[in-house]
């Protein structure tokens, strides 16, 4: 009989992201960690919290203790995550513009002005 090997699973990273507040009247500015649904924490969701909120600090990437990294690894990858989410964005607006000429043209083209 013979064993099943379970298939080798990629660590997944967990996501913080540290964001700026300010307290009423506007002084004595402090920052926290935002709480993400484990379940849901992902590069993606940390995107769309980039492009919708600029009090956006710090993004750190935690990959817990495997047997790539037995000890575990952090890394801030602050930088990357806010040029990955602004080349979503322009991708999006891009896509968005070219639906747009799709449908001026085909507007053009049966006539429907």
């Amino acid at each position: 009989m013979t064993a099943r090997c379970a298939p080798v699973q990629k660590p997944n990273p967990l996501y913080f992201v540290e964001v700026r507040a300010r307290r009423r009247g506007g002084q004595n500015p402090f920052s926290y960690f935002l709480e993400l649904d484990r379940d849901e924490n992902s590069a993606s969701a940390v995107h769309c919290l980039i492009r919708h909120d600029d009090s956006v600090i710090r993004v750190l990437e935690i990959i817990e203790p495997c047997e790539d990294f037995p000890r575990g690894q952090c890394l801030d990858v602050t930088n990357e995550m806010h040029a990955e989410a602004l080349g979503l964005c322009e991708s999006l607006e891009y896509d968005q513009q070219v639906a747009k000429w799709d449908h001026d043209r085909d507007l053009r083209k049966h006539d429907a002005d």
